[in-house]
């Protein structure tokens, strides 16, 4: 989202090039941009599509020999027992849509004791598995009729997904990128406008060390520690674990940007002690003010010590 950041950082320059502000003013700008940022990022949390229903590990398997009810058994749970005699590996990931449409992980997964491949019109080949025992019909078929026959096959591939929230998402996630720009100029403002002219260039300096130390460096460490935390199913051999294979699409979403919104609110919490440090300092700055002589008071001063200064002379001549 390139394009979102650099078209806020150059609105938020215009902006404070015709309306230039003040501390308090950067203090009030940095606070509302980044409560924008919070408030429109909480709508990525509704907005997503979800995890396909995976046998195993979202959603249970539909044994043949229990009928067409999903098992109970704690997920994530690969094994059942239309599958328990296939020794089937779970560190794979091959996926295939089951007639039922329910994503298998494998087409051992599914049971499946049969392969072929298929063309279509134009000579395209795509595999077709048939004979897969977990498979089994449980909605638009009648299985109290003998003549039905089971819809026991898979296809190559993950079952479709009928959620198309991809360019909401994208358009919502670039105002969050591009309100979220806008804080950058009142922060260096704000760093700018506080110290003394001689210190500018070590405060410049110490923020971006302390951006590098709190977050530049840290930040791939516990944002993958969290994504991590979202995955279903990792690639493991030799007793070791490797990459993850699938992830929780919705517990992905929720953590990622929930992770987010957190450091959000405690950047939210630093501009806001800073706006009211600003107000209070404005409040005394103004009332130190309004206790100097006016114009008109040093006037009537100057009034007054004259006609003191004649009545002293008349007094004298006397």
């Amino acid at each position: 989202m390139t394009p979102a950041t650099l078209l806020g950082v150059a609105s938020c320059g215009v902006f404070l090039k015709k309306f230039p502000l003040a501390v308090r003013g950067f203090a009030r700008l940095a606070v509302i941009t980044t409560s924008g940022a919070i408030v429109t990022g909480s709508f990525l949390l509704a907005t997503g599509c979800n995890s396909s229903p995976i046998a195993g590990l979202s959603v249970g398997y539909h044994n043949t020999l229990e009928g067409i009810q999903p098992i109970p058994q704690p997920l994530p749970n690969l094994t059942a027992t239309c599958n328990a005699d296939c020794s089937c590996e779970s560190s794979n990931y091959n996926p295939v849509c089951g007639g039922d449409g329910i994503t298998y992980v494998t087409p051992c997964h599914a049971g499946c004791r049969e392969q072929h491949v298929l063309h279509d019109d134009v000579g395209h080949g795509y595999k077709f598995y048939a004979d897969c025992s977990c498979i089994q019909p449980y909605e638009d078929v009648d299985v109290t009729t003998p003549s039905t026959p089971p819809l026991d096959y898979a296809l190559d591939g993950q079952c479709d997904d009928d959620c198309d929230m991809l360019v909401l998402f994208a358009v919502l996630y670039a105002i969050v990128i591009f309100i979220n720009s806008w804080f950058k100029n009142p922060a260096i403002m704000l760093i700018l406008r506080v110290v003394h002219e001689d210190d500018r260039t070590i405060a410049l300096g110490f923020n971006s060390v302390c951006m590098k130390l709190l977050g530049f460096l840290p930040a791939p460490i516990y944002f993958g520690v969290a994504i991590e935390s979202t995955c279903v199913l990792w690639n493991k051999s030799c007793g070791q674990t490797g990459d993850c294979l699938l992830y929780d699409l919705t517990k992905f979403r929720y953590v990622f940007i929930g992770l987010f919104l957190a450091l959000k609110c405690v950047s939210l919490t630093g501009f806001s002690i800073v706006a009211i440090l600003a107000e209070k300092a404005h409040a005394k700055e103004m009332k130190r003010f309004k206790a100097l002589p006016t114009s008109d008071d040093a006037n009537q001063a100057d009034v007054n010590m004259n006609k003191r200064n004649r009545s002293v002379k008349d007094k004298s001549e006397v």
